[in-house]
């Protein structure tokens, strides 16, 4: 059995994804773990005329990537958060230095950017390991990230006893940081706002 759902379906919430009202919306990326920066809050709907979006600075390694490319909203149709999450795609790969840890065509890469920002904003010492829990997969875990010891490990269930090696939470926020800053100004240039990233 596929562990994909179909994109035609009607999508529902997860309880922690539910939100008041509906939001209204209007290549390739390299996300690598780095130090860890502020993350700035957005208000609002639609992106303002003739602003921009600052591009992310560059990484000083290349040990670990989220790397995604052929970002596409070609079925976003109405832009609630709910056509957003399942809506915006790409091909998308974890990768560790020259090892890919994991690999998937048509990944839901903005809900992979929102749920792993808001995971990021709890103290580490409260911090539960993250499981992505998509509305695009049968099954959650497609990627986590999970206590090592003092440490933190990035990995996917669907490609089991492949691991990244141990980082620290600053590298994992970090990473979380590159990869919604990336995202955000590449959707904005497109016209979509995207909140929580």
């Amino acid at each position: 059995m596929s562990r994909r759902l179909s994109k035609r379906r009607s999508p529902a919430f997860h309880p922690a994804e539910l939100e008041a009202g509906a939001l209204r919306a209007g290549s390739a990326s390299t996300l690598v773990l780095h130090s860890a920066a502020s993350q700035p809050d957005f208000a609002g709907v639609f992106k303002p005329a003739g602003s921009s979006t600052p591009s992310p600075s560059m990484p000083e390694d290349d040990e670990m990537e989220f790397r995604y490319s052929n970002l596409t909203i070609q079925d976003l149709r109405h832009r609630t958060l709910a056509d957003l999450v399942v809506n915006i795609e790409a091909d998308f790969q974890i990768i560790e230095s020259d090892k890919v840890l994991y690999t998937e065509q048509s990944f839901p890469v903005y809900e992979l950017a929102r749920q792993l920002t808001l995971w990021g904003r709890a103290e580490e010492d409260a911090l539960d390991d993250f499981t992505f829990d998509s509305m695009s997969f049968e099954d959650p875990g497609a990627v986590q990230v999970a206590r090592s010891g003092d440490a933190w490990v990035v990995f996917s269930g669907f490609t089991p006893g492949v691991t990244s090696s141990s980082l620290s939470l600053d590298r994992i926020r970090g990473a979380v940081q590159r990869f919604s800053a990336q995202l955000r100004a590449e959707l904005d240039s497109l016209g979509v706002f995207a909140p929580d990233i």
